[in-house]
């Protein structure tokens, strides 16, 4: 069970440190709910790749156009999302459908059923039966959907009336999750639903001024779990603990991450220290001696790949992506910074007063130590 005193306090120092009062927070943190949202689907794109792709117009390297349009169109179904929300406007049955149609507007696909080809991207609601997959849970009946998406409008309605000028942000929370939960478990649509529920409950906690919460691509697994559990047990807090439990941790991440950001290092910690040029300079042992006169074409070559980033860099690339997923690998974070896996290692084992594994194996987890 959640524990509400902790993830208060937890929600309290978030809002209080400065990392909502940042220029472009709202920019930056809607960013990252897309990224991650979109990986859940089976997007690759990195948080900065898609904003190079929002902002720019420049496509990812390596990624498929599917992956890339699984994020735009997201984007864009975002976008209109959050001014809904802002508007303060009621969820009806066509809004939804609306915004079902921009989630996958380029990326749907045509179903042919017994009923007849369905068109991609219109919003309709699925016309066929649908199996929820490991587990052979199956979702409600899609003579079911109408009756049962115009309840869920029903609700959403009154009980954000209820919380909209309310303190408790437990119970907007809850609501949000629960949303989330209820969509998943309709499956109104033959795809994009996930995507969907996980944007109806983040607009949901914008348009009650919550730090809207993100699923990562690694607890994909855990979140399918949660749904299953919930749904086989009909009960709901067990989703909604997840939910709780997960965005605390990504809250108490990022609020190590700011405060480690905000410590200016001294400026000679970056310059690496000039020799005086009258300063004589030691030879290294195995440095090979030039005799006179001798033509100088056996000097030393180079050490190590070239192309890899410098030192300083690859650290702070390091600490980055561990703060945005605790659980990442040693061979992810070589892709991740172009360095090779013997140089992360390396720069791990050197940095052991920033950051610890513990645990073991794919169990375990990173933690970033707190610079005192």
């Amino acid at each position: 069970m959640i524990n509400k005193e902790a993830f208060l306090e937890t929600y309290t120092q978030y809002q209080e440190v400065g990392i909502t009062k940042q220029m472009n927070y709202d920019k930056f943190s809607q960013l990252a709910l897309i990224a991650h949202s979109a990986s859940m689907e089976g997007s690759t794109l990195t948080e900065i790749e898609c904003q190079l792709l929002f902002d720019e117009n420049i496509p990812a390297k390596g990624k498929s156009e599917e992956e890339q349009q699984i994020a735009t169109d997201l984007k864009n179904a975002y976008d209109y999302a959050f001014s809904h929300a802002a508007q303060n406007s009621s969820y009806t049955v066509d809004y939804l459908k609306e915004l079902e149609k921009k989630v996958i507007e380029h990326t749907g696909q045509p179903r042919v059923t017994e009923t007849g080809t369905r068109e991609a991207g219109l919003g309709d609601f699925r016309n066929i039966d649908v199996m929820a997959g490991v587990g052979g849970c199956s979702y409600p009946s899609y003579t079911l959907i109408a009756s049962a998406m115009s309840d869920l409008c029903t609700n959403i309605n009154e009980r954000r009336q209820a919380l909209l000028h309310s303190q408790d942000i437990i119970a907007q929370y809850q609501h949000s999750f629960a949303t989330c939960f209820l969509l998943e478990s309709i499956h109104p649509w033959t795809e994009g639903n996930g995507r969907l529920a996980r944007l109806v409950m983040n607009a949901l906690q914008y348009e009650y001024g919550l730090t809207p919460n993100k699923i990562i691509r690694e607890n994909k697994a855990e979140y399918i779990n949660a749904l299953l559990r919930s749904k086989n047990g009909n009960d709901l807090s067990i989703f909604t603990d997840f939910l709780f439990k997960q965005h605390q941790e990504n809250m108490q991440i990022e609020i190590h991450k700011y405060l480690n950001d905000n410590i200016l290092n001294p400026i000679e910690n970056f310059i690496e220290p000039q020799r005086d040029s009258k300063e004589p300079q030691e030879k290294s042992d195995n440095e090979p001696q030039i005799r006179p006169n001798e033509p100088q074409t056996n000097q030393r070559e180079p050490q190590g790949n070239n192309n890899e980033p410098q030192e300083d860099l690859i650290e702070v690339q390091i600490l980055r992506s561990i703060a945005d997923n605790n659980k990442i690998t040693r061979e992810e974070l070589a892709t991740l910074t172009g360095a090779s896996l013997s140089t992360i290692k390396r720069r791990l084992k050197n940095m052991g007063h920033l950051v610890q594994y513990v645990g073991s194996g794919y169990s375990g987890h990173w933690e970033l130590k707190t610079k005192s």
